[in-house]
């Protein structure tokens, strides 16, 4: 037996007092007498008395020192060390990194016989066998203990602390997360050693896998610690390590600039692997490999002639133990490609000015059918006398969600001769550098500005030029046809062209590159910017089917009311759009592709997880010890968590080593059981003499 509060023995002194009390009792003498119906008041204070006497056998005092010799041990708080049981507080540090998210091998929701297609029951995840070993060990062995629970991230977060219903407790074990970014796994150790720096009775119990990139040396723990190793040795693992893309140099000959995309795919694991890649240039599938890999063999595979997109993905289609290496996204460097749709009878002049601008021009004529096009335009533009005609249902389709610019076009209005009035030209990002006096124009179309629509350039009070923002989308009206001025033979010509396309493909994508989740990363915000925000891009048959995920919007971050160049990436791995508006109400969007920590992808990375003791550590830090094994089915344990040993550090502090699993049960409750049943006694026989 062992006592947490020897000061209690003070109480101690109770049993001399309840002796000497005895040794003090007044004992009257029995003395004859004829009659004391007169003299026995007088008598009794009389009689003589004998305080100092030898005690004898009394019932009744051997019960009241029963009773404080079991209150003065209750004082001392007695405990003996016991196996089977948790300790009194127990700290559970769960380890959610993105290695948990690999299939426990072995281990699914359904049984053998169950058919594999069913998608309601996916295969148990590590992060699942932990947390039903976890659950099981709350209601089980520690059914009876405080409940601390922590979990690793990039910093660690305390769940919960002290709760004692264990129902709260199973709520808070449920609803734990994966988290994808880089895991503090040192500085979450040392904070739950904090936490038990000055407790006896308490434990540390860790649920990993065993991936981690720090160990525990340097940390003064003063509870042990015990490892409880989740998942089986598992490594196949077949990843994307890098992917990216650029121009292809082309010749002459090629009008459109085509990408060059190189992977890099290596097998984690211990057999050969065949993978099979799919590439898509955006959600359009463009090229299929297959891949043999040898153990640890990384192979790098190059795609030649890709077609210009926002963005490009590559991903491996044959299943492993590891989903989230299985994708990668990557990015045009520079500028990505712009691509129009010119429907046009002829125009040479604007041909020649959109060439300069390095716009991929695709041209029509004017049908009542839209052209067949390989992928969607970024912009469309509109010659004089082509409107008329790209009416109907096809076209909408076209014309749905694009920069539009008309020329002579686009509404109706009066063609009228322009007066000899000075030219009024409004500062706009279509007009900089752009003079219009000495430009002659012959016709010009009178009409009213519609509510989107602003004036940029004027001759007296008949517009020429009219843009703005149609829900959001650029639109650009010029009101007479080129082919009626000689503004395409001006210097100026060129300019205004380039001015105009960059303005209605101001919301074109650009790429971010790419980052492990939940890091800060500095953005170039623009000065213009007003709101900003983070949303999903969800491909969910990628090249089939693709939809953007508004309702899942994060806020960028602000400071003082402005969006803030030091941002915080998504906690999620995915590709995400970066949508900023400016104070027109300009959207201009960004592609990120959030990872997890790419260190994760490694199975076998297994370093020894060293966890100091107190005192008396050998010069490597190391102290022997066991830990449980969890995440092998059998049928006895349908669950999938299953204890066992293996040899791997951990630290044991306390009376020995052989205690370091071993909990303190208090005897505290049963010696007020004893003094209760005690006192019951005590009153009987105080009632019925020296007697039960």
């Amino acid at each position: 037996m062992h006592f947490a509060s020897l000061p209690g023995l003070w109480f101690g002194l109770t049993l001399p007092a309840i002796l000497l009390m005895y040794l003090l009792k007044r004992k009257y003498s029995d003395t004859i007498v004829s009659s004391h119906m007169l003299w026995s008041r007088v008598l009794r204070e009389t009689e003589a008395t004998r305080p100092w006497q030898r005690l004898r056998s009394n019932l009744l005092l051997i019960l009241q020192l029963a009773i404080a010799a079991c209150l003065v041990l209750a004082a001392m708080q007695p405990f003996v060390y016991a196996e089977g049981r948790a300790k009194n507080h127990v700290i559970l540090v769960l380890d959610p990194s993105a290695s948990m998210t690999a299939l426990a091998d072995g281990t699914t929701r359904t049984s053998s016989t169950s058919d594999p297609n069913d998608t309601s029951n996916p295969p148990l995840t590590r992060l699942d066998v932990a947390k039903a070993a976890m659950l099981d060990y709350v209601d089980k062995k520690a059914a009876a203990s405080q409940i601390t629970l922590i979990t690793m991230g990039s910093t660690p977060r305390i769940v919960l602390t002290h709760e004692q219903d264990h129902d709260q407790v199973d709520l808070a074990i449920n609803n734990l997360a994966p988290d994808y970014g880089t895991i503090a796994y040192h500085e979450t150790m040392s904070l739950a050693a904090a936490l038990t720096a000055k407790e006896n009775d308490a434990e540390i119990i860790v649920y990993t896998d065993g991936q981690w990139s720090e160990d525990g040396l340097g940390i003064p723990f003063h509870v042990p610690v015990q490892v409880t190793h989740i998942g089986d040795d598992s490594t196949e693992n077949v990843g994307v390590t890098q992917f990216g893309v650029k121009a292809q140099p082309t010749t002459l000959e090629e009008t459109a600039t085509q990408m060059l995309g190189v992977a890099s795919v290596k097998n984690w694991g211990s057999t050969t692997h065949v993978a099979e890649l799919s590439l898509y240039a955006g959600t359009q599938a463009v090229d299929f490999r297959t891949v043999s890999l040898q153990p640890g063999e990384q192979k790098s595979i190059q795609f030649t002639s890709l077609p210009a997109a926002d963005y490009y993905k590559i991903s491996i289609d044959t299943p492993d133990v590891y989903s989230l290496d299985n994708g990668s996204y990557a990015f045009a460097a520079g500028d990505i490609p712009r691509t129009a749709l010119f429907v046009t009878a002829g125009n040479l002049f604007l041909e020649k000015a959109l060439q300069l601008t390095r716009v991929e021009v695709t041209k029509a004529l004017p049908s009542a059918a839209p052209p067949v096009l390989k992928a969607s335009p970024d912009l469309i533009i509109f010659d004089s006398g082509t409107t008329d005609q790209a009416v109907g249902p096809a076209w909408d389709k076209v014309l749905a969600g694009k920069p539009i610019w008309y020329l002579n076009g686009g509404l109706s209005g009066t063609p009228v001769t322009p007066s000899s009035a000075t030219y009024k030209v409004v500062s706009h990002p279509v007009t900089e550098h752009i003079g219009f006096q000495d430009i002659h124009i012959a016709a010009a179309r009178r009409m009213v500005p519609p509510p989107w629509g602003k004036t940029l350039a004027s001759i007296g009070d008949l517009p020429l030029i009219i843009g703005g923002l149609d829900n959001g989308l650029p639109r650009l009206i010029f009101t007479f046809d080129l082919h009626e001025s000689d503004l395409p033979l001006r210097a100026e010509f060129p300019i205004l062209v380039q001015n105009a396309i960059d303005w209605l493909s101001s919301t074109k994508t650009k790429g971010l590159g790419r980052e492990t989740a939940g890091v800060k990363k500095e953005l170039a915000i623009s000065a213009k910017t007003r709101s900003a925000s983070w949303t999903k891009v969800d491909s969910v048959d990628v090249g089939k089917s693709y939809t953007q995920n508004t309702s899942a919007s994060i806020q960028a971050e602000t400071l003082e009311g402005s969006v803030t160049a030091l941002q915080t990436i998504p906690a999620e791995p995915a590709l995400y759009h970066f949508v900023e508006i400016d104070e027109n109400g300009v959207k201009t969007i960004s592609y990120l592709e959030v990872t997890a920590d790419q260190l994760e992808a490694n199975l076998a990375l297994r370093p020894a997880m060293l966890f100091p003791e107190e005192l008396g550590t050998d010069a490597a830090g190391r102290s022997g010890g066991k830990t449980a094994t969890a995440g092998k089915t059998n049928q006895d344990n349908p669950t999938g968590v299953n204890s066992g040993t293996s040899d791997t550090s951990q630290q044991t502090t306390g009376e020995s080593t052989e205690r370091g699993h071993q909990s303190a049960q208090s005897l505290i409750k049963w010696l007020a059981l004893a003094a209760l049943l005690i006192i019951f006694m005590e009153w009987g026989v105080y009632r019925r003499g020296n007697s039960l």
